[in-house]
């Protein structure tokens, strides 16, 4: 659970470094340019990827105890924490249909840890 929030709060942090950026074309060595110098210098962009990098360390701990045909099944509790974060941190709107899967995931979730 832990690396599950570390990795949503760091792809939170990258979502909300991509706001910042410009609309680039990334059909032209120029643009694709302007597009990694920006994602190089973005503070909100480079402390996500930190923030990953943290998380991808966790996540080698518990695949070196965990079986991976659980440990995977329960790493999708990600959408709902990524989901909660995006609603309350960037202010997004999920709908329905959204919410429909989330549960869905949380019940294979409970399923799965049922085992």
């Amino acid at each position: 659970m832990v690396h599950d929030t570390i990795h949503a709060t760091g792809q939170m942090f990258i979502r909300r470094g991509m706001r910042d950026m410009e609309d680039i074309k990334f059909m032209s060595f120029r643009g694709i340019w302007k597009f990694l110098k920006f994602s190089m210098t973005n503070r909100h962009i480079w402390t996500g990827l930190s923030l990953n990098s943290i998380g991808l360390v966790l996540w080698l701990l518990i695949l070196s105890f965990a079986d991976l045909s659980l440990a995977f099944p329960l790493d999708s509790i990600q959408y709902l924490i990524i989901t909660i974060f995006a609603i309350f941190f960037l202010k997004e709107k999920v709908n329905r249909l959204q919410w429909v899967g989330i549960i869905i995931i949380i019940i294979g979730l409970v399923l799965v840890g049922l085992q």
